[in-house]
């Protein structure tokens, strides 16, 4: 209700407006001065504008006789007297009576919710947010130096406050006033109709100028009395005012805008609506400048994906809001291409993500269910993985990723958002009421049903939608006619690392592994995709001629071995069953590979091999295998006799190989790699364990040889001309397969 108070001048006859003056024991005098028409009512409205005690609630007195509402104060005054003194009682103003609570000020509603919002980029984050849900596909963001007019406006009080809050939308604009003073007592807005007040509109030219030329919004679209679209405009406070004392200029402004542009690429990764969002600047001469821009696309031969799953998502979202029964997640999984165009660092940069949507079904978890019918929440769920970063410097992979928590909209950079998972996850979380961070069930508020929620959202719904987004990852690559940009040891990088997930996050991991493990979801060097049963895996640090060499062979042999990155590796250690072995190449798998399977490749390889079988120092595992070189480039069986016939024999630097042609069956290899020979020593000297014998003989096992050789023992004497003599009838014997010459056994020569 507004009050006009008005005086008449006639002639020299001057009319004194009347004062009414109302008593009370608590709140004391209250003083107004009113016309004579002024009824009783009204001034109870005065009353309860400055006391809050509602009109309903208050009974004025006039010398002790209780005043109708209808009666006017010209019916009070005294003769000769403009004062009326009238008596004020309410119930609500005394100890005992009216009781309750009232309403604060606008004024003191907003200062308390701007007391929890922190400055920053976030601020432009809500209005997206408004913006997609109220269905929005664009959202712009302009920073106006322009000065406009202060002749025609709505009121002379507008002249300070020209640039109200106010909003412009099809064929409404209207003026927001939270102090609740520029459009009367208690009025806290006005609006124009274009249709309807067009008079007035053209009227206050300078009240409604800074609408024109605005975003496309020009004198022709005012007249044609629509606007195509929803403009906010929100006044620079230039001094400080009962809602807050931060003042804002150019320089925050566009600080807010560099903010906001830390975090932009990821904005528009899990909304529905919104597809654009671009910021600008209106110079003081009207000149409008585009600062920065990001965009969602999707890929030409795709354009459908996207719509046709989130209309499948939709669908799932209406039917989980109608108590239709379900007993899965909805998942819809599309790519998206974000691309980022800013003014000042002169470079567009585009990066490509899968996005998976999952949306949890009614009946999977009743405590769940009950929470979303309380809180007016939806269990769903969105799970973003980076998949190539191109800009003009070609940066490559997405190397130095780090998953961040969104509430559809990313939560600020920080401890509080990051996940320690290797992909972005947006939820219809229950956050804080600054809205920054998620809720958690803490020890003061373990009943906090918004932070159960967040908890059982994680526990149901996540998991699902992570392992739908790795699996559809893997069927991309494996459709080879499509243009997917990840590799198939790629997708390794969408699992989670153990180590590196935070403790918020971890219950994900095991529902997660739990259906992820049985699925082919491991790529083997021969190039097929196996589940993790099938799989021998390589970690293989040796080197790299042995682990080819290890790795072809059990290839050629059947056997489908795989590598993976050190944090699938600890997942696997940590995830499979007791039942099910995770199989890895080791020397002790080699050799059951070999006594099974044989090796028919050419010798290199063969010693390759046995140099890994080596490896492990269980020597007793290699009796039976083939692998045992000999120097006439032939390989032998390690045995497991101790006959002589079975004997290898390893020359050394006192008694070489020289010495003993013809044996060539017999010795040991002699370029072997040093490393092998002592091996092979090492394990001839541990022949008290093992079931076969290496020797490197003294003179009396060669001896024993060369029996083999003559009719009768030869025995040497001291003479060094005896040992020469000899060497030469043997080396003679041997060669030319005759026996030469005897020598007697002498004790003293």
């Amino acid at each position: 209700m507004h009050h006009h108070i008005s005086y008449k001048i006639s002639g020299s006859i001057f009319f004194r407006l009347p004062r009414v003056t109302v008593r009370h024991e608590y709140i004391g005098l209250r003083s107004y001065q009113v016309s004579p028409l002024t009824s009783v009512e009204d001034v109870k409205q005065l009353l309860y504008e400055e006391t809050n005690l509602p009109v309903k609630e208050q009974r004025l007195t006039h010398n002790g006789r209780l005043l109708d509402d209808s009666v006017q104060i010209r019916d009070l005054v005294p003769a000769g007297s403009p004062e009326v003194s009238v008596t004020l009682e309410g119930r609500g103003l005394k100890g005992g009576g009216r009781f309750g609570q009232t309403t604060p000020p606008l004024v003191d509603f907003l200062k308390d919710i701007l007391r929890r919002y922190p400055e920053g980029g976030q601020i432009l984050k809500e209005l997206i947010q408004n913006a997609e849900d109220a269905g929005a596909t664009e959202v712009k963001f302009m920073y106006d130096e322009t000065e406009y007019g202060v002749e025609s406006l709505w009121s002379p009080h507008m002249a300070q406050h020209q640039d109200a809050p106010s909003i412009f939308s099809g064929d409404q604009i209207a003026m927001l006033d939270p102090h609740q003073t520029l459009f009367g007592v208690h009025e806290s807005g006005q609006c124009w109709n274009l249709k309807t007040d067009m008079k007035e509109i053209t009227e206050l030219a300078d009240q409604f100028t800074p609408y024109i030329g605005m975003f496309g919004s020009s004198e022709k679209t005012i007249e044609e009395g629509s606007f195509p679209g929803t403009l906010f405009r929100f006044p620079l406070r230039l001094k400080p005012s009962q809602l807050s004392a931060n003042i804002y200029n150019k320089e925050k402004i566009l600080e807010l805008f560099e903010s906001f542009k830390a975090d932009a690429d990821t904005v528009l990764l899990f909304l529905k609506s919104v597809q654009k969002i671009s910021l600008h600047v209106r110079e003081s001469d009207g000149t409008e400048r585009m600062l920065f821009q990001v965009t969602a696309t999707e890929n030409t031969d795709f354009k459908l994906e996207r719509p046709n799953a989130l209309k499948t998502l939709d669908q799932a979202i209406d039917g989980y809001s109608n108590g239709v029964p379900s007993s899965t997640v909805t998942c819809v999984t599309y790519q998206v291409n974000i691309e980022t165009q800013d003014e000042k660092a002169k470079e567009t940069q585009r990066m490509t993500w899968l996005v998976c949507n999952g949306v949890g079904g009614r009946g999977m978890c009743t405590e769940l269910d009950s929470l979303a019918d309380d809180l007016k929440f939806m269990p769903s769920i969105g799970i973003a993985l980076p998949l190539t970063v191109i800009n003009k410097e070609d940066k490559g992979a997405t190397a130095g990723f780090s998953g961040r928590a969104f509430c559809f909209l990313p939560l600020p950079p920080g401890e509080e958002s990051e996940t320690g998972l290797p992909v972005h996850v947006s939820g219809f979380f229950g956050l804080t009421d600054n809205r920054r961070s998620i809720k958690w069930r803490e020890v003061d508020q373990w009943r906090d049903p918004a932070a159960l929620w967040n908890e059982l959202l994680i526990i149901t719904v996540i998991p699902q939608a992570y392992f739908t987004l790795i699996t559809e990852a893997i069927t991309r690559v494996q459709k080879k006619d499509q243009d997917f940009p990840l590799s198939p040891t790629g997708t390794y990088g969408a699992w989670p690392d153990p180590k590196r997930v935070k403790s918020r996050w971890k219950p994900i991991l095991q529902p997660l592994f739990h259906d992820l493990l049985q699925q082919q979801v491991i790529y083997s060097l021969s190039e097929s995709w196996i589940r993790v049963d099938q799989a021998v895996f390589s970690e293989l640090e040796t080197d790299e001629d042995i682990s080819d060499t290890v790795i072809n062979y059990l290839q050629s042999s059947g056997t489908q071995v795989a590598k993976v990155p050190a944090a699938a590796d600890f997942v696997l250690a940590a995830c499979m069953t007791e039942s099910t072995e995770v199989k890895k190449v080791t020397p002790s798998f080699l050799r059951q590979v070999i006594r099974k399977y044989k090796h028919k490749g050419p010798s290199q390889e063969k010693l390759l091999l046995l140099e890994f079988a080596l490896s492990d120092g269980n020597y007793s595992d290699l009796i039976g295998l083939e692998l045992l070189p000999l120097q006439d480039e032939t390989f032998t069986i390690f045995s497991s006799t101790l006959s002589e016939k079975d004997s290898i024999y390893i020359a050394s630097e006192e008694y070489p190989r020289s010495l003993y042609p013809g044996l060539e069956g017999r010795f040991l290899l002699d370029s072997i790699k040093p490393l092998v020979l002592d091996t092979l020593k090492e394990a001839a000297k541990s022949r008290g364990n093992l079931p076969y014998i290496l020797h490197m003989g003294p003179w009396s096992q060669t001896l024993i040889i060369l029996e083999k050789y003559f009719d009768q023992v030869i025995c040497f004497n001291n003479s060094n001309m005896a040992y020469i003599y000899t060497y030469i009838y043997i080396y003679i014997y041997i060669c030319i397969n005759v026996i030469v010459m005897t020598l007697p056994c002498c004790s003293n020569a």
